[in-house]
């Protein structure tokens, strides 16, 4: 039992100056200069030896020492707490701060999100591939599709109502709601056309990273040096390639501040990992010009409401507009004891799903601006690869 402890006990038995002097014993200090009587001094000794009984307590006529050794309390007297000194008064001030990582009756700010959002996930089955199933922000199952991919790796949802994922590295399907699906492009049989400083060039797309659709319903492709958008049966509508660039994420589309349901046409955010920076793919028929750096944090990207940009791998950094300086999300996120996030999702206007791999299996939490965060969920039986939030 700490010190400011057992002095709230005494406080209760003890007069004011016995208890003055009390405390500044607690504390390593002379209390020569209090008025105190040979009586008060002689009582208050055998107090803090335990030698004594407290005046007008229950406990006179108690063997030695069990004044501070009640069944609940592991200490065994006065006189050992107060070998803690004022490092045990300074931790239970602490106790009770605002951090809501402290204190039993704090209060926790937690992240704004949809507790009724349906979150669509990759997910393994058990014959170890991956299908597409339907959960709640609690975790629980809501329905599954069941496509028994292979070596799924990305997930979107298109605007037409069919899932595409990446399998491979190089396939992109379509997946129907009944499981069914169809390969519409596959980057290691089909070669795209691009323009080179030494003409033009026909090259194969391979590896694939992730797949997005676009205002207009295109297929947003990030695939090493090449981005590329296809139409809803597969058919190639665009093909560019960096010499120096990975492009490694998109978001497909740029949400609108107050208008979440709506988007800028020509506004295609892309993440590209080599100069380490998020930019708009504004002219499909070039690659994307300068924008953000985002360094340190670059994997994946993702948006909230808002239109705010998020990429993160173990960090989180926020993008407002093209060009202007990230901000790097700190607060509470590293409640999440993760590792690399693996997807960011919207959840409102502040603060994004975010998809990672912790000690307890792939998790899902929220994470908001400020960086106030919690789990929703974990699951130690099962590898989440990607996750979407279904409209």
């Amino acid at each position: 039992m700490s010190v400011s402890k057992n002095l709230s006990r005494l406080s209760r038995q003890l007069s004011t100056p016995l208890l003055v002097a009390a405390a500044l014993a607690a504390a390593g200090c002379d209390n020569s200069g209090l008025d105190l009587s040979a009586e008060d001094l002689a009582e208050l000794e055998g107090v803090l030896d335990g030698t004594s009984s407290m005046p007008g307590s229950d406990e006179e006529g108690l063997d030695e020492g069990a004044l501070n050794a009640p069944e609940d309390d592991s200490a065994s007297g006065l006189g050992d707490s107060l070998d803690d000194g004022l490092d045990s008064v300074a931790s239970d001030e602490e106790d009770s701060s605002d951090d809501p990582r402290l204190g039993e009756e704090a209060t926790v700010e937690l992240a704004a999100f949809d507790a009724a959002a349906t979150l669509a996930v990759l997910q393994t089955n058990d014959a170890g591939n991956f299908d597409i199933v339907m959960r709640g922000t609690d975790g629980t199952e809501l329905d599954r599709i069941h496509s028994n991919i292979p070596f799924a790796q990305s997930l979107a949802h298109h605007q037409d109502g069919f899932f595409i994922v990446v399998s491979e590295g190089r396939q992109i399907l379509r997946i129907e709601a009944d499981g069914s699906s169809t390969v519409l492009f596959d980057g290691r049989e089909e070669t795209v056309e691009v323009e080179t400083d030494w003409g033009i060039d026909w090259v194969m797309v391979e590896p694939i990273w992730r797949v997005e659709d676009d205002c207009m319903g295109h297929i947003v492709v990030t695939a090493e040096r090449l981005l590329l958008t296809l139409d809803s049966l597969g058919n190639v509508l665009h093909a560019v390639e960096g010499d120096d660039a990975c492009f490694m994420d998109t978001t497909g589309v740029r949400f609108v501040a107050g208008a979440p349901d709506s988007c800028v046409a020509y506004d295609v955010p892309v993440l590209d990992i080599i100069p380490e920076q998020v930019s708009s793919w504004v002219n499909r028929d070039t690659v994307p010009v300068s924008g953000t750096e985002v360094t340190p944090a670059g994997q994946v990207m993702g948006q909230d409401l808002s239109g705010r940009l998020w990429t993160g791998n173990f960090e989180l950094r926020a993008v407002g507009a093209y060009g202007g300086a990230p901000s790097q999300v700190t607060g509470h996120v590293d409640e999440f004891n993760h590792w690399d996030f693996s997807a960011l999702e919207p959840a409102s206007e502040n603060s994004i799903f975010a998809l990672f791999d912790n000690q307890d299996g792939s998790s899902v939490g929220v994470v908001d601006i400020d960086g106030n965060s919690q789990v929703l969920f974990s699951d130690n039986m099962n590898l989440i690869e990607d996750m979407v939030v279904m409209p």
